[in-house]
Formats: structure tokens, C-alpha cells, sequence
């Protein structure tokens, strides 16, 4: 899964060259945007606070899966200068990748404390509001344009 990650993120960078966006100008954007800045806040802190390996691969299992279930149902013909990303984001094996990154979470949290337990759920339910107003800001016209 972690091999599958790195090359997730390889790929996300390779791809936002493609559709002409600098990660400046993708920052920039980002961080104008209420529900993106507190997002990329509670994964800041997640990421300095958090050690368990059960609940960080729950929380990367949730955003990616929101991910996927997210453009796979998007319409083609929405964001036809996005197609490289839907492609990617849709496909059969983002979505293996999405059940790998579940078999490794719920592994690990079968082998977890009580307390780890509690904190992954707390996680899963915290990533996936944070997903819903972000999807919710970038339908709603707040996100940044990549046209």
C-alpha cells in the first residue's frame, strides 16, 4: 500500500503539470479556500500528533476512497480537461488500491487498543465531514478553475 501511495502522489504531481497547473498556483488556490484550509489544518496536526499506524492508514484509506466513489461517479463530459484524472481517480485499479489500502486498516486496527480504535473512528468521521464540505465548496463553484 505504501509502494501504491508513492506512486499515487508521483503520478498526482506528473498530472497537474498536464493540466497546466503549477502547485503554487494549486496552493495558493487551496489556501483561499475556507473548507481546504481547514481540511489541510486538521491533516496537518493529524500528521504531527498521531503515531498509530491503524488510524493513519483508516484516515488515508477514507480520503482516498472518497476519491474514488467522487469521480467515479462524475459525468466525462463535465470536465472533459480533466479526463486524465478521471481516468485515474475512476479506474478499476484505483479502486483495488482503495480496497488494498481497507485490508491494511482493518488488519491493523484488528490488532489495536481500545484507544486506537476510538481514534481511527473519530478520524474516519472527521475526514469524511471535511470531505463533504470540500466537495461541497468545489460543486458549489469555490474551488480553483484548471481551466
Amino acid at each position: 500500500a505504501v509502494a501504491a501511495l508513492d506512486n499515487e502522489l508521483s503520478w498526482f504531481e506528473q498530472s497537474a503539470a498536464i493540466v497546466e497547473v503549477s502547485e503554487e498556483h494549486l496552493l495558493r488556490s487551496a489556501r483561499a479556500l475556507a473548507a481546504t484550509e481547514v481540511y489541510c489544518g486538521y491533516l496537518a496536526e493529524l500528521e504531527s500528533a498521531e503515531k498509530s499506524p491503524a488510524v493513519l492508514f483508516t484516515v488515508l484509506f477514507a480520503i482516498e476512497s472518497v476519491y474514488f466513489h467522487a469521480w467515479r461517479s462524475t459525468q466525462p463530459a463535465a470536465v472533459p480537461h480533466l479526463a486524465p484524472i478521471l481516468e485515474r481517480w475512476s479506474s478499476d485499479a484505483f479502486g483495488a488500491y482503495c480496497d488494498r489500502l481497507k485490508r491494511v486498516a482493518s488488519q491493523l486496527l484488528m490488532h489495536a487498543n481500545s484507544s486506537e480504535t476510538q481514534r481511527a473512528r473519530s478520524a474516519f468521521r472527521a475526514v469524511l465531514e471535511l470531505e463533504l464540505k470540500f466537495w461541497d465548496m468545489a460543486s458549489s463553484g469555490g474551488g480553483a478553475s484548471f481551466e
